[in-house]
């Protein structure tokens, strides 16, 4: 589904409440993004996916937890191997350069209580 970029909040609003009409009551709804791969610190990839994230705190009113959600690998050429196919040559060549078999990664969490 392409989402012409002015209206994701509609698109996206939508889907969240379709989310919390089909929850049980007392259930909880939960959104699971990327806060980064091969970074130091968690934080959107993009301003965009940043805004989005602000936006479910903001206006949906959910919380963000934090997971660590390390890749870890036997030595660096095979994480090099793995991780060029989902994330590009630029994290491969990092990977090599850095002599990674465990790749930092970090996950976002956000939940809401129906």
């Amino acid at each position: 589904m392409r989402v012409v970029p002015e209206l994701w909040p509609d698109v996206i609003g939508r889907f969240v409440a379709e989310m919390e009409r089909v929850v049980a009551p007392g259930g909880v709804c939960v959104v699971i993004e990327t806060l980064g791969t091969g970074a130091a610190r968690p934080e959107p990839p993009s301003d965009a996916l940043g805004t989005y994230y602000e936006w479910l705190e903001r206006e949906v009113g959910m919380t963000r937890r934090v997971l660590r959600t390390d890749f870890e690998f036997t030595d660096h050429e095979a994480a090099a191997r793995a991780m060029a196919p989902f994330f590009g040559d630029a994290i491969a060549a990092r990977v090599r350069a850095e002599r990674w078999s465990r790749i930092p990664e970090f996950t976002g969490l956000w939940s809401r209580r129906v």
